[in-house]
């Protein structure tokens, strides 16, 4: 089956003590955590955490006036107790983002919560999916593509139109699935200038396990449970899909 898409690759970035000072005060001012909903409660809001940039700010520029009224230990102080803060913080947005991305099945929604909060990711590009890709096709069209996992492989499409991008479809808006064998497919008859959110899950033949030992024996041949037992697949009764679908990608159709 194609790469899952790696919510664990969703890690927030930490400051460094030994960073310019510049950077430091400029990562504490960047927060905005207050902009998105799920972050209420953390553990430095946003006051907080641009009063320690600020203070970082003034005691340096203390510092380096002439004559100094402030220490270099004054200005270590400030710059250990922002980089606790933010590091604190990053771990609070960290597992917010990752809790989010796994509810919603999207790791875009982690990303965009991480990076609406002003912090940084560690690489976005290593919790994306690579093995699956869809893009415009031209007007109303889509052209989706997976890598393809072995010979006899069935891949299914699941898709809706959705309102904007890192928005789930609404399960009404949900269309009836794209099934085939190719793993490139081109979807026609879309709206045209509309957002498409597209997932799908892939199904490889089980081999069948051969027998320990050969037999002549022709009913024994016949018999149901020693050639379904080595060729079965399992279904879940009253499952909302038997399938183990990756993540929504969205794209703009033209």
């Amino acid at each position: 089956m194609p790469k899952e898409l790696n919510i664990t690759g969703i890690t927030v970035l930490k400051l460094n003590r030994k960073s310019k000072v510049s950077t430091l005060i400029e990562a504490a001012l960047a927060q905005n955590a207050s902009s998105v909903p799920e972050l209420v409660g953390i553990t430095h809001d946003d006051a907080a955490m641009h009063g320690f940039g600020t203070t970082l700010q003034s005691v340096y520029i203390d510092y380096k006036s002439s004559p100094p009224t402030a220490t270099k230990e004054d200005v270590d102080i400030a710059k250990s107790n922002l980089v606790e803060a933010h590091g604190e913080n990053a771990n609070d947005i960290q597992s917010i983002a990752r809790r989010e991305a796994k509810l919603a099945g999207s790791v875009y929604i982690g990303i965009n919560i991480v990076q609406k909060a002003g912090y940084k990711l560690k690489s976005p590009k290593s919790a994306m999916n690579k093995s699956f890709s869809a893009k415009s096709d031209g007007p109303g069209s889509i052209l989706i593509r997976t890598k393809a996992i072995g010979p006899r492989a069935v891949y299914i499409r699941e898709y809706g139109k959705t309102i904007a991008k890192n928005i789930v479809p609404h399960p009404d808006d949900i269309e009836d699935w794209i099934v085939s064998t190719e793993n490139d497919v081109r979807l026609e008859g879309v709206d045209s200038m509309a957002c498409y959110a597209i997932r799908e899950a892939c199904i490889q033949p089980i081999p069948r396990k051969p027998m320990s030992k050969p037999t002549t024996n022709v009913e024994e041949k016949a018999t149901s449970p020693k050639i379904s037992s080595g060729h079965r697949r399992t279904f879940l009764h009253q499952s909302i899909s038997n399938y183990k679908f990756g993540n929504w990608i969205w794209v703009i159709t033209q």
